[in-house]
């Protein structure tokens, strides 16, 4: 293999005289390689170890110069080569020909020493430059073709020049056809380029660059759904004319995300004015118990001790136990309208479960419900906001609980299970009356409600909760009477990344 930092160059001549004078001439300098036919030469051409220069006759039997010329030119592995021509023809048309056929450059015989040197290292520096301009393309081509936005080059006539292959799938065209559509088909507001506008400006703008831009608008796919994007806009020179170039965001999934965040948030508050008619009867249970063990309390100290039914101190005990109920109730409340986004912690998802039971157990007692806890999930550990699913426990047990008032049979049935090893599920089973197929279609929708006072709010927060927490909620009718209201978690799975 020959050394890759020495040029090669080879001669295609007939003449063994010329062919040993330019090889002295050149070897000091370069590896030198000789061919005495055209077939030879380009078979040479064509090996393994490819010269970085051609000097070849016009002139010789079999095929001539510009047949061989031909025949490296076709050949794309040898077209990048540049060919010097040799002749003793001098005139224009001889000239003319040689560089139709696609010659670097033209020597006439007789050959000057310093003219051939000087020739063949400016042809060489020139191919030099070609190969790494064509390395610097290919890196930009793979950079743009890469890149996850859509990159877009379009002329002062507003023609698409290109399109990468994120455009192309952003549009929803196929390369052929998009580049046959006006800017303004894809961008509405691109579509005038009068002075004033985006494009108008752009055009108009001084200096080889323009001052970069970013915008947003609307853009158009072709089916013809617009959709939200964000453009930065810039100019260039290219070969004496404008060259535009635009780089496009589609920032539908971003303003999906945003939406939802302000759904979470609506819905949070209306939930909490929801909660506030709800937990105002919770407040009030231990307020009134707490009122009457005080005034138990006052009886008991204006009565002489031996005539005391009971002590002062379990009055002051029950009135106190009370007054913290209505605290832990007020706590809860506050607790869930300050969380903003979900603060996710590593949670046991089963402790959680058994605090939103306590916290409902005197309700539950007072409406006669009998309630069981089959937490048979072997794994509990979730990425999780504990208050808000705190929450949505509460609710799917108040629920629950509302459901069976009417109902002979009162039984509240929690249960955990897991799907695979990475997702976590509870069921919260209840005995009621079961949900109509009307209502069930859209129960989880704000303000639709199966209760004759109820606001509708509790399952639609419920379900912004557990969509932020990347589970999903849905409701089925029990085999036994009654509904199951099931959502599920993602687990920490032990050795996974874990991803808030």
């Amino acid at each position: 293999m020959r050394n890759s930092t020495v040029p090669t160059i080879l001669i295609i001549d007939d003449s063994p005289a010329i062919i040993e004078g330019l090889r002295a001439i050149l070897r000091p300098q370069y590896r030198v390689l000789a061919a005495r036919s055209g077939e030879d030469g380009i078979r040479i051409a064509q090996s393994r170890n490819k010269p970085n220069l051609i000097l070849l006759d016009v002139v010789m039997p079999g095929l001539d110069g510009h047949a061989v010329l031909a025949a490296l030119r076709e050949n794309p592995e040898t077209s990048a080569i540049p060919v010097v021509l040799l002749t003793a023809l001098a005139g224009a048309a001889d000239e003319e020909r040689g560089f139709e056929f696609g010659a670097a450059d033209y020597i006439s015989k007789p050959i000057k020493p310093a003219v051939l040197v000087a020739r063949v290292r400016a042809h060489l520096q020139l191919a030099a430059r070609a190969v790494q301009l064509a390395a610097n393309e290919e890196r930009l081509r793979a950079v743009v073709e890469g890149a996850i936005d859509a990159i877009l080059t379009f002329d002062s006539a507003g023609k698409l020049q290109s399109i990468n292959a994120a455009g192309v799938t952003m549009f929803g065209y196929r390369q052929t056809e998009i580049l046959e559509r006006p800017l303004g088909s894809l961008v509405p507001e691109l579509a005038d380029t009068e002075p004033g506008s985006i494009i108008g400006d752009c055009f108009q703008s001084n200096g080889p660059v323009a001052g970069r831009q970013r915008l947003e608008v609307q853009g158009r796919r072709k089916n013809g759904s617009l959709f939200p994007l964000e453009l930065g806009l810039s100019k260039a020179r290219n070969h004496d004319a404008d060259l535009f170039i635009l780089f496009a965001r589609d920032l539908t999934a971003q303003r999906n995300a945003e939406a939802n965040v302000e759904r979470l948030g609506r819905e949070r508050l209306t939930a909490i004015g929801g909660m506030a008619v709800t937990l105002a009867h919770e407040i009030n249970q231990p307020f009134l118990a707490s009122i009457a063990y005080l005034n138990t309390a006052r009886q008991l100290l204006a009565t002489p001790m031996e005539q005391r039914c009971a002590s002062v101190e379990q009055s002051l005990d029950l009135a106190a136990s009370q007054l913290l109920r209505a605290g832990q109730i007020i706590g809860h409340l506050r607790e869930f309208a300050s969380s903003g986004e979900p603060n996710k912690t590593f949670q046991n998802l089963h402790e959680l479960i058994r605090e939103a039971h306590n916290f409902m157990l005197e309700s539950l007692v007072r409406a006669n419900v009998e309630t069981t806890l089959c937490l048979d999930a072997r794994i509990d550990l979730a990425l999780a906001d504990k208050f808000q699913i705190k929450q949505v426990l509460t609710n799917l047990i108040r629920n629950a609980s509302d459901a069976m008032s009417t109902s002979l049979k009162r039984e509240l049935k929690i249960t955990t299970s897991l799907i695979g090893d990475e997702m976590f599920r509870i069921d919260v089973v209840d005995t009621g009356s079961g949900i109509s197929p009307e209502v069930e279609a859209r129960l989880f929708e704000p303000f639709v409600t199966s209760k004759e006072y109820g606001m509708g709010v509790g399952l639609a927060i419920s379900r912004a909760i557990v969509e932020a927490h990347y589970g999903e909620i849905w409701v089925d009718q029990s085999p036994g009477g009654g509904a199951i209201v099931s959502f599920t978690l993602p687990l920490v799975v032990q050795g996974a990344p874990v991803n808030a």
